[in-house]
């Protein structure tokens, strides 16, 4: 199985497993946030030091189709980048797990 294989199927195990709760919003940073996690540790078990295009195009495309819209290239990319953002931020302690959360609240 090849790392656009993998990193589809373990996208695809979240976005089914997405809980129906009151604050929609939080549920959605949380979702970004596990994807961009998903995408990071492919590109970290690659050989290759960064994801590249044509695989987040096939990735944006596949999920497209069969999630809906939302998951072009750049918000794959985005989602990767909230990710690595806030490991940097908690790792330097800048703030807590719950401030953070309470930071990407969407009202």
């Amino acid at each position: 199985m090849n790392n656009y294989q993998r990193a589809y199927e373990s996208i695809a195990i979240v976005l089914n497993n997405r809980k129906v709760i009151p604050n929609q919003a939080m549920e959605r940073v949380e979702t970004c946030w596990k994807i961009g996690e998903i995408l990071d540790e492919r590109e970290k078990s690659s050989n290759k030091p960064r994801v590249n295009q044509e695989t987040l195009a096939k990735l944006a495309d596949e999920l497209t189709t069969e999630f809906g819209s939302g998951f072009t290239q750049l918000n794959l990319t985005a989602m990767r980048r909230l990710y690595r953002w806030s490991r940097y931020e908690l790792e330097k302690k800048r703030f807590s797990c719950a401030y953070h959360l309470r930071l990407c609240r969407i009202r």
